[in-house]
């Protein structure tokens, strides 16, 4: 090889390692700067019970903000049915389900039926978003913790919006990716809520 081609691929290669390490040291630095917002905690609890695809069955341990900072606590709903919805702002799926939640919300007897919304936005967009729209359950504010959890209850592809809806026992028993029709959430909800049997 000539001593022209072999300078011209030692350049090259010298150039190549410099362009690598300079995106690595810009792809770490973004990485590491991670909205404030994304840093809050969504637990999954140590002895979390996971089914036989490695999906959490069963209501996670929840910890996370509402948008005035006071954490919110999984403890709060025990004993109702839980459906909880995952969604953003930039997300049009997630929006055309928020009227249809806060309107199951709205119709529910509230001693048997949760609606929880977990945002995975920024709190100020989330914010701006309920002053105009505003819903009739709790809002929290979910980070990176919380994209994992709901991967754990089943959103393998990290779609938005995702629902998952657990009964008074705290026992995961729909998920679903996507948007959810009305007439599919009426049918999820239906056998959950039905009427107590009152005694005469």
């Amino acid at each position: 090889m000539n001593p022209v081609r072999i300078i011209a691929v030692a350049l090259l290669a010298g150039s190549l390692s410099i362009g690598i390490a300079v995106l690595g040291e810009r792809w770490l630095s973004a990485r590491d700067a991670i909205p404030a917002w994304m840093g809050q905690r969504a637990l999954l609890g140590e002895g979390a019970v996971r089914d036989p695809d490695g999906l959490l069955s069963g209501l996670p341990d929840l910890a996370l903000p509402d948008l005035d900072g006071t954490v919110v606590s999984h403890r709060d709903w025990s004993g109702q049915v839980v459906l909880i919805h995952y969604w953003a702002t930039w997300c049009p799926g997630c929006l055309r389900e928020l009227p249809r939640l806060a309107q199951v919300q709205r119709e529910a007897d509230t001693d048997r039926l949760q609606v929880i919304g977990i945002a995975i936005d920024d709190p100020a967009e989330v914010a701006r978003f309920l002053a105009d729209n505003p819903v009739d359950y709790p809002i929290l504010i979910g980070g990176l913790d919380a994209i994992e959890q709901a991967r754990a209850l089943g959103n393998r592809t990290d779609t938005l919006p995702f629902t998952v809806i657990f009964d008074a026992r705290g026992h995961r028993i729909f998920n679903q990716q996507g948007e959810l029709s009305a007439a599919r959430l009426q049918e999820q909800l239906a056998a959950l809520l039905e009427p107590r049997a009152t005694n005469h």
